[in-house]
């Protein structure tokens, strides 16, 4: 394994004085949705496609590359909403419909043609963490117990569901079940990881960003969702 920066060695052992509790937020439960997205579509509508947020009618809000990618993740439509009221479902989310907004793939990835790049409020240069490192990590017995919490609530909801139709979990369910949890263990060890290392903080959603965006003349700045849904 390769040297391991002076913000990473030790990290283990500060997660696990990690005090803060930072609960099953709504943004986590949607940060873990958004991660699953390869998981719906083909890997070249993946690398040229991503979630952005839920907007307040309940729709999946989704950005692409071109016109061609969103029209033929137009014609998906029913599939794809079917998967995701699935694994929405179980992360006690709600999706109503898809939608699709093109002028924003570029946007928080440094993009120069950007409209929000502009937007953007300063922040130092920040530390960064691979997805291998990332896995490496554990969690504290806080981070362990909401984990623990969101596994039961999930299968709950997953129950609901499936009472209502008169059927049972079966091997399909599990699988789903098993992404989702690792899903929302990666996006919870990120949010603390983020939160230790000096990542700024949305002024809404309270969740650490990379970047922050402010609103009009308002003095709050946000993260990248809270600025798409608050326009």
């Amino acid at each position: 394994m390769k040297n391991k920066s002076p913000s990473f060695r030790g990290i283990n052992h500060i997660l696990n004085k990690v005090v803060a509790n930072l609960g099953l937020d709504k943004r986590l439960r949607e940060h873990t949705l958004m991660n699953m997205w390869p998981n719906y579509v083909s890997e070249i509508i993946a690398q040229k496609s991503r979630p952005l947020f839920i907007d307040s009618e309940s729709n999946l809000v989704i950005t692409a590359s071109d016109a061609v990618i969103a029209q033929e993740l137009s014609m998906q439509k029913r599939q794809l909403l079917k998967q995701l009221n699935s694994t929405a479902i179980a992360l006690d989310l709600e999706i109503k419909g898809i939608r699709f907004d093109l002028k924003h793939f570029h946007a928080n990835n440094n993009q120069e043609n950007s409209d929000l790049n502009n937007l953007e409020i300063s922040t130092p240069d920040l530390p960064k963490i691979s997805k291998e490192d990332l896995d490496l990590l554990t969690l504290s017995e806080s981070q362990k117990q909401e984990l623990s919490l969101f596994e039961k609530e999930m299968i709950t909801k997953l129950q609901e569901t499936k009472l209502s139709s008169d059927n049972i979990i079966n091997s399909s369910d599990n699988a789903l079940m098993d992404r989702i949890k690792k899903s929302f263990e990666r996006a919870l060890k990120l949010s603390y990881w983020q939160r230790i290392n000096g990542y700024p903080v949305c002024s809404l959603c309270n969740n650490p960003t990379e970047r922050l965006h402010r609103l009009n003349n308002d003095n709050k700045n946000l993260c990248f969702v809270c600025y798409l849904q608050s326009k």
